[in-house]
């Protein structure tokens, strides 16, 4: 926003130095004669041009301060840009991390829970098989002499499958369970690995953020100080004016730190200083015209606007310190004249030096 904001600002300046009078742009390539009665108009002309030549640089100055304001702008916004796609690409890859090993975790824990399944239905089998032998055995102890010689030899040969099948079923317990221990064992390892690149991603962050932090400082530090200044100027003309109103310039031009107020006409010091303000009006024959730069410590100046034979102009220029939340405007000092031209009548001021 605030960059929208400052190429508004800079729209706005160059828009109004490109309405000037064309009689003004053209001042500085063709001089302008002129055939006047007597000496008093000769210098208001003189006068007017030379008001004109301050505001046209002013502008100017503003304009070359805030395209470079812009341009630094633009790049520690392309720099931050940079910063925020990395952190986004490591906390995705972060995230696939941890699927991953939860993923792994799962497997291990569903194959760790058939191998006790299986090993207790061995350990079952085999409990069985003793069983069974403990029984055969008894029978042929009971039964030795009532059996022939041949199926004694087949019952034993019998009881030595069923006993080779059993230490079969042993070993295959046996392998179960260090089948098992090598699976914890890698689990392990995993676990101790992915914790490593963890840390590593981890490391990666704190960096991103340090970088981050220091792109926010370099933001700051490159950050212009804008100096308070402000122009304004009547958006209409003003054709009936009270004895010790308030000349009201509603058309603002340039206020760097929001300090004029065009609905009232009143500029408000942001900070204790040095402050240069310069006004001018161009008034009719019929309207000469005495005007005061006041403010809330007292008046600051005076001008004054001659009768002329067809448009009289005057102002003033003044320095003064002025402290924080000083009010400053423009008023009309007297009774006389009622007239003030839109275009030629204008308002402005700036901070030469801040104190304290």
């Amino acid at each position: 926003m605030l960059f929208l904001h400052l190429l508004l600002c800079w729209m706005v300046i160059s828009m109004s130095t490109s309405n000037l009078p064309l009689a003004v742009l053209k001042s500085e390539e063709k001089p302008i004669t002129v055939v006047c009665a007597n000496e008093s108009v000769r210098e208001d002309i003189h006068h007017l041009k030379q008001q004109l030549s301050q505001e046209t640089l002013i502008r100017l100055s503003l304009v070359h301060q805030m395209s470079a304001f812009v341009n630094e702008l633009l790049t520690v916004k392309k720099e931050m840009a940079s910063v925020l796609v990395k952190m986004e690409e490591v906390e995705k890859g972060n995230a696939d991390i941890q699927l991953e090993k939860q993923r792994m975790r799962m497997e291990l824990d569903r194959q760790i829970k058939i191998n006790n399944t299986d090993r207790e239905t061995l350990q079952e089998n085999t409990q069985h098989h003793k069983d069974l032998q403990s029984a055969v055995e008894e029978i042929f102890r009971n039964y030795t002499a009532e059996f022939r010689t041949e199926e004694i030899t087949e019952v034993k040969n019998d009881m030595s499958e069923i006993l080779d099948k059993i230490q079969e079923l042993e070993n295959n317990v046996t392998d179960l369970e260090l089948e098992n221990q090598r699976l914890q064992r890698k689990l392990d390892e995993n676990i101790i690995e992915k914790e490593k690149e963890d840390d590593t991603k981890l490391q990666m962050i704190k960096e991103l953020q340090e970088d981050f932090r220091n792109v926010t400082t370099k933001i700051e530090r490159t950050r212009p100080q804008m100096l308070p200044s402000f122009h304004a100027r009547l958006s209409r003309s003003v054709r009936k004016i009270g004895f010790f109103q308030t000349i009201i310039f509603d058309l603002e031009v340039v206020d760097t730190t929001n300090s004029y107020d065009p609905r009232s006409g009143i500029f408000t010091a942001p900070v204790t200083g040095t402050y240069v303000f310069y006004w001018n009006i161009l008034s009719n024959e019929a309207s000469g015209m005495d005007t005061t730069l006041d403010s809330s410590q007292g008046p600051l100046g005076f001008g004054f606007v001659s009768h002329a034979v067809n448009y009289g102009n005057g102002g003033n220029l003044v320095i003064a310190n002025l402290t924080s939340g000083t009010h400053v405007w423009v008023k009309k000092a007297d009774k006389y004249g009622n007239y003030i031209h839109e275009r030629f009548s204008t308002f402005s001021g700036y901070l030469l030096q801040a104190s304290g």
